[in-house]
């Protein structure tokens, strides 16, 4: 069982709930491959196996990303699907992953979609 303590010394306390994921929800990229699952990959090719696989595992590593953007795609092989959520670096890969935890928010449609992050306080879609 997970517990939390939750301590001030003085002010506003705040507090988030957690949900906890099924054991096996989430896996290294190595033992990724081996799935006949559905995947939501997270980080792009320099990072992740699986996402340089998608890719057609590009020459260079940062080959159709740039600083501040990054991407969520769709993708089907095999009778695989995948949706990519990657980014040029970290914070642009944070970046996307918050439009997608917040998909309502920014109206996603379509296989693709480009996320600026010029911070991120700072996000905006567009449809590719």
């Amino acid at each position: 069982p997970l517990a939390a303590t939750v301590t001030s010394s003085g002010g506003k306390v705040t507090s988030d709930k957690v949900n906890p994921l099924a054991v096996g929800l989430s896996v290294l990229d190595v033992d990724a491959e081996k799935m006949n699952k559905q995947m939501i990959v997270v980080g792009g090719p320099c990072a992740n196996t699986v996402a340089a696989d998608l890719m057609g595992n590009p020459t260079s590593c940062t080959e159709g990303f740039e600083a501040g953007k990054a991407m969520i795609k769709y993708f089907t092989r095999n009778g695989k699907a995948a949706l990519l959520v990657a980014g040029y670096d970290a914070q642009d890969t944070l970046g996307a992953a918050y439009v997608l935890a917040d998909s309502s928010k920014y109206g996603l449609s379509g296989d693709e979609v480009e996320v600026v992050v010029t911070s991120l306080d700072s996000i905006s879609v567009s449809k590719v």
